[in-house]
């Protein structure tokens, strides 16, 4: 039983750092106020979740482009859990 308990857990965390931009965000190339954007990542995206600071997210979206958009746009997915076999 600990087993799968670790095994569901090991597999469970790449869906952890899963999150959905909940509105358009500017991604720029330093966790800062006012950086340049380099492209902005639309509504509704899912993105990965690589690195946080003081309020931002460094994210890589699903053209692997990483940048950092702020935290506060940002809602994390929490994964489904997979039907128990039994």
């Amino acid at each position: 039983m600990a087993a799968l308990s670790i095994v569901d857990s090991v597999a469970t965390i790449p869906s952890l750092n899963e999150a959905v931009v909940m509105q358009g965000s500017p991604a720029s190339a330093s966790p800062v106020g006012g950086a340049e954007p380099q492209f902005t990542v639309p509504a509704a995206e899912i993105v990965h979740i690589r690195d946080q600071h003081q309020g931002f997210l460094l994210i890589q979206d699903s053209q692997d482009r990483e940048g950092w958009i702020l935290g506060a746009n940002v809602t994390r997915v929490i994964p489904r859990q997979a039907p128990r076999s039994g």
